[in-house]
């Protein structure tokens, strides 16, 4: 069996992160004899020479934040639901704020329209995503439904689609059939197409005693 090295405990910290720098020593083959929080000092020290990146920023971090919703019941054939999210987001804020309507076309069909915003403001900038669902159910019968999800994200300028047919032909067994799409916004209307799509097949089959 091959032995692992380790940093001998005489070594000074500046030594240390001097042969982590030169690839004398591995990350892992720090002195046992320090604690974990000095290890990590050393590790960082060593990284921030590598990368010549500063880690000052890395560390532990709290938010406050606050939730205040308001809804109807969802069993009513229209209902609404709204919700404002303050809180604190690193070094910055975040206002997130969402709303949605849902309505009932009777035992079969229904449908849910839902938006949402958030609102970014840091010491190096500001960025706002917007992101838009619409989700439909159906029920052709007690044994088969269908369902289908659309989302905009104005971050990535995309539209995804995904529909699902779920057909239970026994008792404990379906099929599924799903359909996924993606397509890029933002560019020339000949250009509007979908840039990934694939058909999920799966068939579950109970086994019966």
């Amino acid at each position: 069996m091959s032995k692992v090295k380790t940093a001998p405990p005489d070594v000074s910290r500046e030594e240390t992160i001097a042969a982590l720098v030169a690839g004398k020593l591995r990350f892992h083959e720090l002195s046992s004899d320090l604690s974990a929080s000095e290890a990590a000092a050393i590790r960082r020290a060593a990284i921030e020479r590598l990368t010549g990146a500063r880690l000052d920023a890395i560390g532990s971090y709290s938010f406050d934040e606050a939730t205040f919703t308001y809804n109807t019941n969802p069993a009513k054939r229209v209902y609404e639901r709204f919700t404002w999210n303050p809180m604190q987001f690193y070094d910055g804020t975040k206002q997130a704020v969402s709303a949605a309507i849902g309505v009932r076309g009777g035992s079969h069909l229904s449908t849910e329209l839902s938006v949402s915003r958030n609102d970014v403001k840091m010491p190096f900038g500001n960025f706002v995503s917007n992101l838009g669902i619409l989700r439909v159910d159906y029920a052709m019968s007690p044994r088969a439904t269908l369902r289908s999800l659309t989302q905009y994200n104005s971050l990535t300028h995309e539209v995804t689609n995904s529909v699902r047919l779920n057909f239970i032909y026994r008792p404990g067994s379906d099929l599924y059939v799903v359909y996924n799409d993606l397509q890029q916004t933002g560019l020339p209307t000949d250009v509007f197409r979908p840039s990934d799509r694939q058909i999920v097949v799966k068939l579950n089959y109970l086994l019966a005693r």
